[in-house]
């Protein structure tokens, strides 16, 4: 298979990204990027501010708690709402 054809079957494959869909898939892979340039200098940032692993791990833990509880507090609203419009 030349490169050619690689090109052209991953156009094809990918042909339903259009429109804003596409500014969105677009923005989202650069701040991704964005956001993981800095993060893989961050541990050694941390470290050399004077903090020990275990602290680097615990950053870490609550960093990821943090998102998870974020993420469970929006839940139950959808919840209640999906409940209030079946009741109606």
């Amino acid at each position: 298979m030349s490169k050619h054809d690689v090109g052209e079957r991953l156009l094809e494959e990918f042909s339903f990204i259009e429109g804003n869909y596409a500014i969105i898939v677009i923005r989202w892979i650069l701040i991704d990027f964005a956001g993981e340039v800095p993060a893989t200098c961050y541990a050694l940032y941390v470290l050399n501010l004077g903090a020990t692993e275990t602290i680097l791990g615990i950053i870490g833990l609550m960093g990821s708690l943090a998102l998870a509880s974020k993420n469970d507090l929006k839940a139950p609203q959808a919840r209640w709402s999906t409940v209030a419009l079946k009741e109606k």
